[in-house]
């Protein structure tokens, strides 16, 4: 015969194998079963997130500047940690990404708007060049030569073409809430040349820091302003 016993919790009489070990007990098994224990978890742990998203509310420009500080203060530790995560689980990251980019495009106009965009400048500028009379021009604002020489006027010497270089947006394409601004984050001034590791590590999908960028490359490269 199975032996049960009552839950000091929800008084409901359960199977032995539904609570947990207890040497101290004499059946062997604790008073509360395993899913009113696990419920009490749950609702200590949404007090303390609800209490948590209480606090950064009232405290959100302090918090900031804390998280801030602490980036500055150890982030080429959180680099190596973030990149070491990454490589150990890039698989997992790749599978992941592709269906949220599947699930965006397909119910979200914007995001896949933005998609297109990228892939059809990134496309257009490999190949070093297009039309006037092209979509690319119109989105663009510009030949290639002019997109070419305003990537390269800049204070740290990048060359467009040269490798470790991505082409980044300096506001981002994610900031845009209508397509009339996706076009307008299009226009080549908006684009700039960062080095892979600051582009793709640091800043993501923030805006445009100069003052980070230029201490993040005074710090890994021999650059001064």
């Amino acid at each position: 015969m199975t032996k049960k016993k009552v839950c000091n919790r929800c008084k409901s009489e359960k199977d032995l194998s539904l609570y947990g070990n207890s040497k101290a007990s004499k059946d062997g098994k604790v008073p509360t079963c395993k899913k009113c224990l696990k419920d009490d978890r749950d609702r200590d742990r949404d007090k303390l997130n609800a209490r948590r998203r209480r606090y950064y509310e009232k405290n959100k420009e302090l918090e900031k500047e804390k998280s801030r500080l602490h980036y500055q203060n150890n982030k080429e530790e959180s680099s190596i940690r973030c990149k070491a995560y990454y490589q150990k689980n890039k698989d997992q990251f790749r599978i992941k990404q592709d269906e949220y980019d599947r699930n965006k495009r397909a119910n979200d106009p914007l995001f896949k708007l933005s998609g297109n965009l990228r892939n059809l400048i990134r496309t257009r500028i490999q190949k070093r060049g297009w039309e006037k009379t092209s979509k690319t021009q119109d989105i663009l604002g510009c030949s290639f030569k002019v997109m070419e020489l305003h990537l390269n006027n800049n204070p740290y010497n990048f060359k467009f073409g040269e490798s470790g270089l991505d082409l980044d947006h300096i506001i981002p394409l994610s900031t845009a809430t209508t397509e009339e601004e996706l076009l307008a984050l299009n226009h080549y001034n908006n684009f700039q040349l960062l080095p892979s590791e600051y582009n793709q590590d640091i800043k993501k999908s923030n805006p445009w820091d100069r003052d980070d960028f230029e201490t993040w490359l005074s710090e890994n490269y021999s650059w001064e302003s």
